[in-house]
């Protein structure tokens, strides 16, 4: 994260653009790939290729196969397993006129580097009776079917079409159209993976929308968040071409971004003295920090999880300029960013601000708002001490340094809990239009299963019927400077938040809302009680929420943690902290419903279950 000031970091990290796969964002795109038979033309602006046209550079052999074995190896194993696949992928595929041909058999084509959220664009043409796919993250797969009904595979689902996530036991599994083009012809895919959430375009058709992507090798864990993409093979003769990827930038989440006063967000941070000082172990974390360099030999950064036997994880910036993560007394450098890539985001002559994140064996760290770790590492201590380090020579006043650490370590308060149980609820959207909604129906958009309050629109949305004491549950996604609200025991027709109870929905880091008073940030009763801060997710991604409603208690949950647990009537006893009349604050039940203010929020899997 950026430190010319940190608060100029804020402003630059905030004013980042959101990316978006809706219909009416993807006309430019659409229009370029509307020719899908057109010969190889070269990446769209932002995609680079991943095929050369010449020759199999960029690419190695792996089938179906659990990428955490994979990790779990040494790379010495890890040599010894590509060198195995690298003679079947030779004897497989081929790359004949710019095309990346298999003849139906072998190991799976795989990039040789991983990617997170992203775009694909990629074209390709099979023969009857075969069957083929692309996996994402290594994790099956954006089904490829022969659709005719001599293929064989209708029971399985092929006389759907191609283009869903066909692996998928939860949630869609079969496409929305069938868009497949006769053999012979060219089909193009345009597939967008933000977080664990995939949307597809086949031939220009809409075929899954932000449709979450299953952990194949795990069911009761989200999909790896970071893997390399592969192109199957089964059965016959696929050809694949004009093959081009754009990487989307990952934001970091709430808890890496500072506020005004340069402070990071949410509870349980704690300055240098306080935290290094005293925490012995540390497992998972937040840490913020400023890193100055002092010239050329110079470095800084920090190791955690540090063992008495000296293994340790060690991110290092160095005046090359370098950024480096390296598993002290183990494999050695895991991410390397050097050259020009480092120049972009590294300064030698003034403080960086850095934000890491480290989840189990999921690392990440930004470097003045740019995103510069993200992989997987199983292979290295779990728990450990964590401290801070600079060394180097002097470069006139400036020697190398760590200063205005903020670390937040996750104990079993902030660690994600298990999947709440949905038994005894039913859903208040179909996913399909506004059946049983009244009130500002013209404002709001339905598109395959997502809600959406557009920008210009929104309104007060209310579910036709009241609710008492209840559990609401939903998913939602905000944009930058996304306001609007969730209205509970409302009375139709009047302002939310005094004639009932308005919990806020927010975005906490944006630019317009840097001065807000406390009870208006997301989660708060608004008003009335404020809520915890530092757990929503990045923007683009889907959260999910609980509201809890039992008499005059009060919890509000996102994204497993509990942001809100109040008793209202407790709350307001010497008035409520807005110094406003809410006369429909006790009100024994009402209406459920949406608060759109004219900005772009996403809801989806809207749920409730009444309590007796």
């Amino acid at each position: 994260m950026k430190r010319l000031s940190r608060r100029c970091f804020l402003l630059l990290c905030l004013a980042l653009p959101v990316l978006s796969f809706s219909s009416d964002s993807r006309a430019d795109d659409a229009k370029k790939a509307k020719d899908a038979t057109a010969a190889p033309n070269g990446p769209p602006p932002g995609f680079v290729s991943l095929l050369n046209g010449n020759d199999l550079s960029g690419w190695r052999g792996m089938g179906h196969f659990d990428p955490r074995k994979l990790w779990a190896m040494s790379p010495a194993e890890q040599a010894e397993f590509w060198a195995k696949n690298a003679k079947d992928l030779a004897e497989h595929w081929t790359v004949e006129n710019g095309e990346l041909v298999n003849d139906g058999h072998g190991v799976y084509a795989t990039t040789a580097k991983d990617y997170g959220d992203f775009e694909l664009m990629i074209d390709y043409k099979t023969v009857p009776l075969a069957d083929s796919g692309i996996y994402l993250r290594a994790t099956p797969q954006v089904q490829i079917w022969d659709t005719r009904e001599e293929g064989g595979k209708w029971k399985l689902g092929a006389d759907k079409g191609s283009g869903a996530l066909w692996n998928n036991k939860i949630y869609d599994r079969f496409p929305y159209a069938l868009a497949d083009k006769p053999f012979g012809e060219w089909n193009r895919f345009h597939i967008r993976m933000v977080d664990d959430n995939v949307s597809i375009r086949l031939n220009d058709q809409l075929t899954a929308n932000e449709v979450p992507l299953e952990n194949f090798f795990d069911r009761k864990r989200t999909v790896f968040p970071v893997g390399p993409i592969q192109l199957q093979t089964h059965g016959g003769e696929i050809r694949w071409r004009n093959i081009y990827i754009k990487e989307i930038a990952r934001r970091p989440p709430e808890a890496g971004v500072l506020d005004k006063d340069n402070q990071p967000v949410g509870d349980g941070w704690q300055t240098e003295k306080a935290a290094l000082a005293k925490q012995t172990t540390v497992a998972d974390f937040d840490l913020h920090a400023a890193v100055a360099l002092g010239g050329s030999g110079s470095k800084a950064g920090l190791t955690f999880r540090g063992t008495e036997e000296g293994a340790s994880y060690r991110l290092e910036l160095t005046a090359e300029p370098a950024i480096r993560l390296v598993n002290v007394k183990g494999d050695g450098t895991l991410v390397e960013v050097t050259g020009d890539n480092a120049k972009k985001s590294l300064k030698t002559d003034a403080p960086n601000h850095i934000y890491t994140r480290v989840r189990g064996d999921h690392f990440e760290t930004w470097l003045n708002g740019t995103k510069v770790v993200d992989t997987i590492h199983t292979r290295g201590p779990k728990k450990g001490t964590l401290k801070t380090f600079a060394a180097g020579p002097i470069s006139g006043a400036v020697t190398a340094n760590v200063s205005k650490v903020f670390l937040r370590s996750l104990d079993v308060k902030t660690a994600a809990p298990a999947a709440p149980a949905e038994e005894g609820f039913v859903s208040l959207f179909n996913g399909k239009d506004l059946d049983g909604w009244v009130g500002a129906t013209k404002g709001h958009i339905v598109e395959h299963g997502v809600l959406r309050s557009p920008k210009g629109g929104g309104g007060n949305l209310y579910y036709n019927k009241e609710f008492g004491d209840f559990v609401l549950r939903f998913d939602f996604k905000l944009e930058h400077n996304g306001n609007n609200g969730v209205g509970i025991r409302s009375e139709m027709g009047k302002n939310a938040a005094y004639h009932g109870m308005e919990i806020q929905v927010l975005d906490n880091t944006g630019s317009s809302y840097r001065n807000l008073k406390k009870y208006q940030y997301h989660g708060s009763i608004y008003g009335v009680v404020p809520a915890k801060r530092g757990y929503q997710r990045p923007l683009g991604y889907w959260n999910t929420q609980e509201i809890y409603a039992k008499g005059n208690q009060i919890r509000v949950t996102v994204n497993g943690q509990v942001i809100v647990d109040a008793d209202i009537k407790e709350a307001a006893k010497d008035g409520t902290i807005d110094g406003g009349k809410h006369p429909g604050l006790f009100n024994k039940s009402g209406y459920i419903g949406f608060l759109g203010h004219g900005h772009q929020i996403d809801f989806r899997n809207i749920r409730i279950k009444e309590l007796k």
